[in-house]
């Protein structure tokens, strides 16, 4: 189960990297300079969202995540979710390496092919996971 620090991080850096990586560049295209009235519009949105997991942190407080989304949803939509979860936080870690490397090839190693850069900070990820601090 996680802590609620460790969802806090969680939040902070799934926001940070959907908000910088993902989004800025086509909502750049698309809006142009008023881009930033986009932020104020999805403020609200964003606390309403914040407000909610820690309600369900509250609620729930010795319970996981499965459980808690097979106890409010139902079995087959709790997995579901916890499917598309996974999927999403995967293609995000993979998105983030990838143009992590990308900067890194830019900036400090042109000579370094990417893939060998993924390689590396994919290993390196795995490496911290099992470490645990």
């Amino acid at each position: 189960m996680l802590t609620k620090w460790e969802t806090l991080f969680l939040l902070f850096m799934t926001l940070a990297i959907m908000g910088h990586v993902v989004i800025l560049p086509p909502l750049y295209d698309v809006a142009g300079r008023d881009a930033w009235i986009s932020a104020l519009f999805s403020f609200p949105v964003g606390v309403l969202f914040v407000w909610a997991i820690y309600r369900l942190r509250l609620l729930f407080s010795g319970y996981d995540f499965p459980t808690i989304s097979s106890t409010l949803l139902s079995k087959p939509v709790g997995t579901g979710l916890i499917f598309v979860l996974d999927a999403y936080y995967l293609f995000l870690s993979g998105y983030s390496a990838a143009a992590l490397a990308e900067m890194i090839n830019i900036g400090f190693l042109p000579e370094t092919p990417v893939s060998a850069l993924v390689l590396w900070l994919m290993l390196f990820c795995l490496y911290a996971a099992n470490k645990r601090g």
